[in-house]
């Protein structure tokens, strides 16, 4: 994710973005800085400058939401359904 400033190492952040486009309720999340890529001192030069997140805090709908997005990528779209 990019941030401007970076926050630092562990920090706390509130963050807010749409799950899929068009979604019509934004996640509302609370995530801690899990690793930094900051262009001064760069990690891995070729990622761009951000930070890796890591959520901390979340409503058991926001849970389920991404819970259902993760496993939909993971198992991909079924072409022959029993």
């Amino acid at each position: 994710v990019r941030l401007e400033p970076l926050p630092e190492w562990h920090a706390v952040v509130h963050v807010t973005f749409d799950l899929l486009p068009g979604d019509p309720a934004p996640m509302q999340i609370d995530a801690e800085v899990a690793w930094r890529n900051d262009p001064a001192e760069p990690r891995v030069p070729e990622l761009p400058p951000g930070v890796g997140l890591r959520f901390v805090a979340s409503s058991p709908e926001a849970a389920a939401r991404i819970a259902s997005l993760v496993k939909a990528s993971v198992t991909g779209p079924t072409l022959f359904p029993n």
